[in-house]
């Protein structure tokens, strides 16, 4: 009879530890697992922020170190473009520089996995145009569709040719109040797709390379106008040169022309005494 008490009263004690300490501890593990989940999925959201934030300045280092490995105008300009274009899997990357009310195009680069090879370079951009002038006001850079109809008044006889179907547009300084603009454009077909997947953030464009495009058109902007400070100081220098050169040719000619004068003095002077002598 007290083995079948104690029994009871054991299983009693289990059933109550049961029910106050496993069975609330087992509603707890959902709850407990979705939390975790939550916290695992912040931090693969911020594991891949940051993965993507360094990849943005590997490229912003690269894209730079490549623009001012020389500080000629010309050069800049290329490799801007080149690197630009190449680094975020544009198809083709045209840079332009203003001249009177239009923008002229002083550089293209076309990707070789673009199936599309005609040039745009002969197209001018008119500064007047709501989306150029709102892409030369505005620092950051600008992306439009090739729906757009501001897009269409400048690309509109070629856009649907050479399968445009995106582009970005970012202003660069030149000098104060000298603007131009670099222009990115996508396409729908092209070659190697397999080639392009491997670029991260390169097709969609997003905030993130859009930023990275911004902070790229500064750098190349500073790099111009140090090279326009530059070739300006060389013109000087060659221009004070010039002008030493001459200023020695003057001494020289004046010293010449003195020689000539004390010479002919001289020889006039023997010459006279030499008739007075008879």
């Amino acid at each position: 009879m007290d083995a079948l008490v104690s029994n009871a009263y054991d299983s009693s004690c289990a059933t109550a530890i049961i029910l106050v300490f496993v069975i609330p501890k087992a509603f707890e593990l959902p709850v407990y697992a979705a939390s975790m989940e939550v916290e695992i999925c912040q931090r693969l959201v911020a594991e891949r922020d940051l993965r993507d934030e360094n990849e943005v300045m590997t490229k912003f280092r690269y894209i730079t170190h490549q623009i001012r490995r020389t500080l000629d105008k010309d050069t800049v300009i290329r490799a801007a473009a080149i690197e630009i274009c190449t680094t975020l899997a544009a198809e083709r990357c045209l840079v332009y520089l203003p001249r009177f009310n239009k923008l002229r195009c002083v550089c293209e680069f076309i990707s070789p996995l673009s199936e599309h090879d005609i040039s745009l370079k002969d197209i001018e951009l008119d500064s007047t145009q709501f989306l150029v002038r709102r892409a030369l006001l505005d620092r950051s850079a600008i992306k439009i569709s090739c729906g757009d109809a501001e897009f269409l008044e400048s690309y509109g006889s070629i856009c649907h040719q050479e399968g445009i179907a995106a582009a970005v547009l970012v202003r660069i300084s030149i000098a104060d109040n000298q603007h131009g603009l670099i222009v990115l454009l996508h396409g729908d077909n092209t070659r190697g797709e397999i080639e392009r997947k491997s670029v991260t953030a390169s097709l969609d464009w997003g905030i993130t390379t859009l930023r990275l495009i911004t902070d790229v058109a500064e750098q190349i902007s500073i790099a111009l106008q140090q090279a326009l400070l530059i070739g300006q100081e060389q013109m000087r220098i060659k221009q004070l040169a010039e002008q030493n050169d001459a200023l020695t040719q003057a001494r020289k000619e004046m010293q010449f022309a003195a020689a000539q004068r004390e010479f002919l003095a001289v020889m006039s002077h023997e010459m006279r005494q030499v008739f007075f002598a008879k």
